[in-house]
């Protein structure tokens, strides 16, 4: 079988690309899928593993809205050649779902919807029309979440869905450990924009801090959004936070690792909008990899990449009193964390890459079938 990816990104540092080259990655090294991928001049430098690369493509999200079309001509123009006799044209990244769907003609197109990206086309009158067509047209759409799948359905009931949850990339516990230097901490991983509840984890362990002195709370983030950044950076300081909340914006995947080995637990609270929302939670996992609980919330795609009460805790979005009695149950009882963890680690032994990409050869090979 042969495949085509189309993403917008292999960088480890942000989900599409994390999901990306993993994915890709598992699957390059089966003897059954030969792996072609296409993606943006920027990210060929992380382009490693069993797998070939196809033309550049455009830098879709850089673009003025009017020269979309013509870069979408120029990246059709260049592929089309190089898909001769390809089976499967799969698009990682909601955003290239034009272009996927233009050089699938004759082919089978795979798309994987991950969460708010997967609606933003709704937002837009001209692009609702188009973009259901397209959902209508994909002979699968691989949702990573059945809260994701619940939300696509509701917009093109038509559409032909399935979950599969994502997976974990276990090579992460391969780095070495080195000394926590950090002392005691809670950990959030997650692009700083408002989608990712930085305001409400940020106020509920304002509400505990006083009782655990010693405790910090570490976020690693690139920003996303800088006026969001800029409301947290004065939030931390009207509430006397300075030293005790830290912010690291670029790491090394061994610093991150050393960082989720080391913490007390994992949180983050993401934030659920009409169109905004978090469909599942790579990091999740990665903690769980680690053995440490998770704090997420149970209205989103959280839910299913941590299992309540088993390996971490579920609370209620936006409340800042449930965040906080979760926060304090965790760090008043090492034997909880301790029994979820291991459950975390268990769950995450299930999840690796390795077991998820069989899942998608089936479905592969089940649209292959019914041609």
């Amino acid at each position: 079988m042969r495949a085509a990816f189309l993403t917008e990104s292999l960088d480890k540092r942000n989900g599409w690309g994390r999901y990306s080259s993993s994915l890709i990655d598992a699957l390059a090294k089966r003897r059954d899928v030969e792996c072609f991928v296409a993606t943006t001049p920027s990210q060929t430098t992380y382009a490693q593993g069993k797998f070939r690369l196809l033309p550049k493509l455009g830098e879709w999200s850089n673009l003025e809205r009017w020269k979309k079309p013509l870069v979408l001509v120029r990246d059709v123009l260049s592929m089309r050649p190089h898909l001769r006799g390809f089976d499967v044209v799969h698009c990682l990244t909601e955003r290239l779902l034009p272009l996927a769907y233009v050089l699938a003609r004759g082919k089978h197109l795979i798309m994987t919807a991950h969460g708010t990206y997967a609606l933003s086309p709704n937002t837009r009158w001209y692009l609702r029309y188009l973009y259901k067509r397209m959902y209508r047209s994909a002979d699968q759409i691989i949702c990573v979440s059945s809260h994701t799948e619940k939300r696509v359905a509701s917009w093109v009931p038509e559409a032909k869905t399935f979950v599969i949850n994502n997976g974990v990339d276990t090579q992460l516990a391969d780095y070495p450990e080195s000394p926590n230097s950090e002392g005691e901490y809670i950990l959030t991983v997650g692009a700083l924009k408002k989608r990712k509840g930085y305001h409400v984890t940020l106020a509920a362990f304002a509400a505990i801090c006083a009782d655990f002195p010693k405790l910090r709370y570490i976020i690693v983030a690139g920003t996303a959004d800088p006026e969001y950044k800029a409301m947290l950076l004065k939030e931390i300081e009207r509430r006397r936070l300075t030293g005790r909340v830290i912010l690291k914006e670029r790491i090394s995947e061994a610093q991150l690792a050393n960082l989720f080995r080391h913490c007390l637990f994992f949180i983050l609270t993401p934030v659920e909008t009409d169109q905004a929302f978090e469909g599942f939670g790579l990091v999740y996992l990665e903690a769980a990899l680690f053995g440490k609980p998770s704090v997420g919330v149970s209205s989103s795609g959280s839910a299913e990449a941590i299992i309540g009460e088993e390996t971490g805790v579920l609370v209620p979005q936006e409340d800042v009193a449930s965040t906080a009695k979760a926060m304090r149950r965790l760090l008043d009882d090492s034997d909880l964390r301790v029994i979820m963890g291991k459950r975390s680690a268990e769950y995450a032994a299930r999840s690796s890459w390795s077991k998820v990409a069989d899942q998608y050869v089936r479905v592969y090979q089940s649209v292959l079938s019914r041609a």
